[in-house]
């Protein structure tokens, strides 16, 4: 037996969070014999490597390898560099990327999700359905291969999104009830203490108001979708009163991103309402929130009692698009929606405030 599968072992432990403990329950041993590989006085019995390996996700060949601090550099650099590619918009570099990066590492687990994840961003920019049969292929080998938890809930996630954006919502449901009720971000806000628990409360915040913007939004498009235009005008109106609730006119930071869609689908209501004033103010307010995401710093401290020990990181925006939010917004006013107001000196000005400075 090669004396660095204990040191196999044990990076592979770290890497993963679990303890000697949880491992030798696992394998119905005690954490003590454990221990001795990880110091190399003892060796696993061969019929163990098996389910060794299942357990941490990786192969047989793995427990033997030498170079497996040099791996996980590697696949940490890739997830690096995907990271700032998805803060630029650069979608289908991260896809190409991960697929290289699979064809060295084929178990590596959190480059499988990122793929997946990537795909999923190349269906919302391009429309092709094959990205999202990658996707859903990748996703349900994951689930017969990969027994890391975090990585599996990752996997169901984007394979309930997969499949819901081709439509078959019957299957999407059925991958979503294998998620837990309970997020992780609500537990550790309970369970924390000091310091800690008021970190973890505040992100609970954070995310709480993105799901309701969100949210909302969604209960908007769809009353919109059924002509039901008057109660998609309130709901847009009670989402920026929600976003208004947390934030002062110029501390909006990073969701400077959700008011501007916000404005912009409350314009192509209010059009359809024929409400072409109101319509051009909010484009106008669409066009004011854009640049003002453009101008901040990259990091930037949130000072809102209630999220003011966290910052906005425009790295951790991920973005399926390259454009700038103006450039972004300049390209949707093309939509044949906002015609009736096309010549307007109005409708003009926003769109010289989205051009790029010459």
């Amino acid at each position: 037996m090669q004396p660095q599968i204990g040191a196999a072992i044990r990076e592979l432990r770290k890497e993963r969070n679990v303890t000697q403990e949880a491992l030798a329950e696992h394998l119905g041993i005690s954490f003590q014999a454990v221990s001795k590989w990880e110091n190399g006085t003892a060796y696993p019995d061969i019929t163990l490597l098996p389910a060794i390996a299942r357990y941490f996700g990786v192969s047989i060949d793995r427990l033997f390898d030498r170079g497996s601090r040099e791996r996980a550099e590697k696949v940490e650099a890739v997830l690096d560099e995907w990271r700032q590619n998805n803060s630029e918009g650069r979608v289908e570099d991260n896809v190409k990327l991960l697929r290289a990066a699979l064809a060295e590492h084929p178990t590596e687990w959190r480059l499988v999700t990122a793929l997946m994840y990537s795909l999923f961003l190349t269906y919302g920019r391009t429309k092709e359905k094959s990205a999202l049969e990658e996707a859903i292929s990748l996703g349900e080998w994951m689930l017969r291969s990969c027994v890391d938890d975090n990585e599996r809930f990752r996997a169901i996630h984007l394979l309930a999104c997969s499949y819901g954006a081709l439509g078959d919502t019957q299957t999407a449901m059925a991958m979503a009830r294998r998620l837990p009720e309970v997020t992780a971000l609500s537990v550790m806000a309970s369970v924390a203490q000091g310091e800690e628990k008021e970190y973890m409360a505040h992100l609970n915040v954070l995310s709480g108001l993105y799901s309701i913007g969100e949210y909302i939004k969604v209960l908007a498009w769809e009353a919109s979708g059924r002509g039901e235009h008057a109660r998609a005008l309130d709901l847009l109106e009670q989402a920026e009163r929600v976003y208004a609730a947390f934030f002062g006119p110029h501390e909006c930071l990073s969701f400077c991103i959700h008011l501007a869609r916000v404005f912009y689908e409350r314009a192509r209501v209010k059009l359809r309402l024929g409400d072409e004033e109101g319509a051009l103010s909010d484009l106008r307010r669409m066009a004011e929130c854009a640049i003002a995401y453009e101008r901040l710093p990259e990091v930037t401290k949130y000072t809102v009692p209630s999220l003011d020990r966290l910052t906005s990181d425009k790295k951790a925006v991920v973005k399926n698009y390259p454009e700038s939010q103006p450039e972004l917004w300049l390209t949707e006013l093309a939509r044949c929606d906002f015609d009736p107001v096309r010549g307007t000196p109005e409708f003009q000005a926003v769109e010289q405030m989205l051009r790029p400075p010459v």
